[in-house]
């Protein structure tokens, strides 16, 4: 499947890691939450990386996405 969309697979895990995180935050989960169930081993590693693929922090993300 990664092979289909031409991207690495440590690339396509991390996709696939914020999206989760995305759509717990816009269940209106908590950042700590979102964190833990997403699989990333620290927080600001976690932080950064959100940052990186949608231009805002998780609890920016959050408020502007909430339900």
């Amino acid at each position: 499947m990664v092979d289909q969309y031409n991207i690495q697979l440590s690339e396509y895990l991390l996709n696939k890691k914020i999206n989760c995180a995305k759509a717990l935050l816009e269940k209106g989960k908590s950042v700590s939450f979102a964190f833990d169930a997403s699989g990333f081993r620290s927080m600001s590693s976690f932080i950064n990386a959100f940052r990186q693929r949608t231009g805002m922090t998780p609890s920016e993300y959050k408020r502007a996405h909430r339900a």
